[in-house]
């Protein structure tokens, strides 16, 4: 007997516009036909808020690795109700194997815990 595979959220998405570095606005392909447009907050990424000093080279490090129109792939998580009303996602350039919250981290516009 084989159980049932755990379902995923794994999605194609555009880039519409980043509101900050680590929350970005997509429209997601759902499939058939279906699209919807999400705020999508990257997850285990926490940058520099665009008031504070870096903030908005922050914003512009992020558009310049997924300019608006940019095709992503998106897995969304179910934390909607701490965030906002924003999901949780990671999110990928296609054929990427790091997050783009990876890349933030790696060249310091972002950290992979919240500032206390």
């Amino acid at each position: 007997m084989t159980t049932a595979p755990t379902p995923r959220r794994v999605y194609y998405a555009t880039v519409e516009r980043w509101i900050d570095a680590d929350t970005v606005v997509v429209v997601v392909d759902q499939g058939f036909d279906d699209m919807t447009r999400e705020h999508l907050r990257l997850k285990d990424c926490w940058a520099v808020e665009l008031g504070d000093p870096g903030g908005l080279d922050a914003k512009f490090a992020v558009e310049a690795i997924a300019p608006v129109g940019t095709r992503v792939v998106v897995e969304t998580f179910r934390d909607r109700g701490e965030t906002l009303a924003r999901y949780v996602a990671h999110v990928w350039l296609p054929n990427d194997t790091k997050t783009i919250a990876e890349t933030l981290i790696k060249f310091g516009y972002a950290t992979r815990e919240r500032k206390k």
